[in-house]
């Protein structure tokens, strides 16, 4: 089962909630978080508050919100056992104070203390956030103490109030936190907006609140540059192989988290939380890839063999087509030849044949020469009938 660890998702979120907390951080400093669930962004404060010998205050009933998928994972798993478990994998035990109860209760348990920054991030329907901010920003250090909260998508004028309106009582309505939103712009006029984090912090000077407006530098280092074809950099948290054809990424980009997961798809980034795991991955996709090429020339290979068979078959086909034109060319030869020979024999004959007509028409001019030829001629013809009895 997915337990949803992460509620603190992008680098840019965690960097910036680091920032809000170094901000205020001071020896033996107090932070309040108020729905910690497994413990993703109480690591981030109760590493700040760790360094400063101060301490986190987490409250949560660990039963998930209302409504949500984290409602229906803690009716079947021990989330608080989980959260604890990742706090004392931290080394956060000794730092980090649970109070498992709602924020309501927990709200008057805490009512006497003062924290430094306290962050919100429990129920987000309308109603239960904006009794969070009543309930909890009295507890805010008076002088530059930051109060601030997550899931802020952010300000009421950027959205058309019927989606805010249909929506405020839901967790999320059509991928919008409305009630967080609408919540923060009812409870204060000016408030900075960074990664869905919204906060404020207090001044006596302007008896108020006013927007932190802390920005940060993206830490972005490079790792190495030209592995594979990927260049790994650090930044925040995380180590990112990027494939070199990407150009220049820019992770101050409002869209970077969408940029990053589209690339991911496209494996032309991999997320790894140190510089072998990015290399290791890399290293995958190159086997990966191989195999895939390979099985690709398998199938290519194969249908080669195929279409060489069928060429084969083919070519015993024409070789026998062949062998029976060879066989009927040597008839038809030896038809040639027959007549050939006939025709010989004709020529032959033909010879003889003139041959006789000459000695026929040499006897016959002979026959004429004679003087008793000359002798009938002219005559009638009964002398020369009897002529030719008495002959």
């Amino acid at each position: 089962m997915d337990i949803k660890q992460k509620q603190i998702p992008s680098d840019g979120q965690k960097i910036l909630l680091r920032a809000l907390a170094e901000s205020v951080a001071n020896p033996g400093c107090k932070f309040l978080e108020v729905g910690s669930w497994c413990g993703d962004s109480a690591r981030i404060l109760g590493k700040i508050a760790q360094e400063n010998g101060g301490y986190l205050f987490c409250v949560d009933w660990w039963k998930g919100n209302v409504g949500t998928d984290l409602a229906n994972i803690a009716k079947k798993e021990d989330i608080f056992s989980l959260f604890w478990k990742n706090m004392c994998r931290e080394g956060l035990e000794d730092v980090v104070v649970p109070i498992r109860a709602n924020s309501d209760v927990a709200s008057l348990i805490l009512k006497d203390h003062v924290f430094e920054l306290v962050f919100l991030d429990g129920d987000h329907r309308f109603e239960a956030t904006l009794n969070d901010i009543k309930k909890y920003a009295p507890l805010v250090r008076k002088e530059n103490g930051i109060l601030c909260g997550h899931d802020c998508d952010g300000y009421i004028s950027d959205f058309d109030m019927d989606l805010i309106e249909n929506g405020k009582n839901l967790d999320t309505y059509k991928n919008i936190h409305c009630g967080v939103v609408l919540a923060v712009g009812t409870a204060f006029k000016n408030y900075s907006i960074d990664h869905n984090i919204w906060s404020i912090k207090s001044s006596i000077i302007d008896q108020g609140w006013q927007p932190t407006n802390i920005t940060f530098p993206a830490p972005i280092k490079l790792i190495e540059e030209g592995y594979e074809e990927f260049n790994i950099i650090k930044f925040g948290e995380n180590f990112y192989a990027l494939a070199q054809g990407l150009g220049s990424v820019d992770f101050n980009d409002a869209n970077i988290d969408n940029l990053l997961q589209e690339y991911c798809d496209k494996s032309q980034c991999f997320i790894a939380s140190s510089v072998s795991e990015a290399k290791r991955l890399v290293a995958r996709y190159y086997s990966n890839a191989f195999k895939t090429s390979l099985a690709d020339n398998l199938k290519i290979i194969e249908a080669l063999k195929q279409d060489i068979s069928c060429r084969d078959e083919d070519i015993i086909k024409l070789n026998k087509d062949i062998d029976e034109c060879r066989a009927d060319i040597e008839v038809l030869r030896e038809a040639i030849f027959s007549k050939e020979k006939m025709m010989e024999a004709l020529k032959d004959d033909v010879l003889r044949r003139d041959e006789s007509i000459k000695n026929l028409k040499e006897e016959l001019s002979f026959i004429k020469s004679k003087w008793w030829f000359r002798l009938f001629n002219g005559r009638s013809d009964n002398k020369n009938k009897n002529m030719k009895e008495n002959l």
